[in-house]
Formats: C-alpha cells, structure tokens, sequence
C-alpha cells in the first residue's frame, strides 16, 4: 500500500482508526511525510505485513495501531514520533529489531508485549516511563541498560523476558 500524499488538493495527515485493519493482502505500507498521525488499530491484524516505511513527520501512532501484524520484522521510529499508544506493536511475533525515537518519553502499556522473537531494542536516553506488560512475553529480548533517567517501570514491563541478564 502506498498512501498519497494528497487526496483531492488535500495534505493526507493521518491514517484514521482501522483504516486498513484485518487486510492480510497487504504485505508493505510506504507513507509520505505528511502523515503526522496513525490512528488507533490502523494496521491492525495485517498478517502479511513485513515492511513498513513511516513518515519521517509523524508525531503519534495510536492504540495497537500495528498490533498482530505477524509478518513485520523491524521498525524504526523517525525521532519525529513523541507519542505511542497502548499495544502499539503487541502480537508481532515476527518483529525482531526495534529502533525507538529518541523523542518519545514514555514507552505505553502493552506496546510490544507478546513479540516473542524480539531481540534487539534501542532506547532513547529520554524515555522516563515504561508502562505495565511493555515487553511482557519477549523472551528473546536482550538489554544491557535502561536509560539513567527512567523514573517509572510499570509491573510486568519485563516479566518472562527470559534472556534478560539480572542486572540492567
């Protein structure tokens, strides 16, 4: 899917709630950068979603916005983005790679929990707050520090993260 940036002499700024929700024909997403906003479950459920190019504009990705999303193997977040929902990327159980913006502040509840192939996570020295079940489930995941200002780790941020060393 390739999404114009304009329709009818019109910027396309946001990606409403469920637009392409439950369409597993669709296998890449390529967004101009007049997306500021992805709406809540956007892509949702999109199983053969595996490639994903993101607005290097976009400040907010809402609610589960690519939960299920089961074929998507990497993400990176344009510093751009301050702002993302509660199980944004939960079920991706393909995602391996995850490249946060180094302007989001708070990592939401649920975000990625259930990516259980997630090994790498590069985190901002910005984040202050990790939500509850952020990374529940992600067995694989590895991290060898938070960041020195991280204020708030909310419970089960990191519970069956069996690959975590017991000191970060």
């Amino acid at each position: 899917v390739v999404i114009p940036n304009m329709i009818e002499n019109r910027p396309v700024t946001e990606i409403a709630n469920s637009a392409f929700s439950s369409q597993p024909s669709i296998t890449s997403i390529s967004m101009p950068n007049t997306v500021t906003k992805i709406g809540d479950a956007a892509f949702a459920r999109c199983t053969r979603l595996a490639a994903i190019s993101i607005s290097n504009t976009l400040h907010s990705i809402g609610q589960a916005a690519f939960a299920d999303c089961t074929a998507l193997t990497t993400v990176t977040l344009p510093d751009t983005v301050t702002k993302m929902g509660m199980g944004a990327f939960m079920g991706c159980t393909a995602l391996t790679d995850v490249v946060l913006s180094r302007e989001l502040t708070e990592i939401a509840a649920s975000a990625f929990q259930d990516c259980t192939e997630l090994i790498h996570l590069t985190i901002s020295d910005k984040v202050t707050a990790i939500g509850d079940s952020a990374f529940l489930n992600c067995a694989k995941l590895t991290l060898s520090a938070l960041p020195a200002d991280v204020e708030t780790i909310g419970n089960h941020a990191f519970g069956s993260c069996a690959a975590l060393p017991a000191t970060i």
